[in-house]
């Protein structure tokens, strides 16, 4: 059993650290995804939670028409 009652849920996007499979470090730009849950024992439940980007990033897009590829 892991727990019961109220517990705050989070979840961090990864990515692989080096190209490593078997070693993984947050992704930078994703905020970590955050819910106060209530956990009741022998009961499943589903989430599906999204990733949204820091507020105040500055990025671009590269678009090669020629080729159709877009980064």
């Amino acid at each position: 059993m892991i727990g019961s009652g109220s517990a705050r849920l989070k979840v961090i996007a990864g990515i692989r650290n080096n190209g490593s499979t078997d070693d993984r470090i947050q992704y930078p730009y994703y905020a970590t995804w955050e819910q106060q849950v209530d956990l009741v024992p022998e009961q499943s439940v589903s989430y599906a939670p999204e990733f949204h980007y820091y507020g105040g990033l500055s990025y671009w897009l590269a678009d090669f028409p020629e080729s159709g590829v877009r980064f």
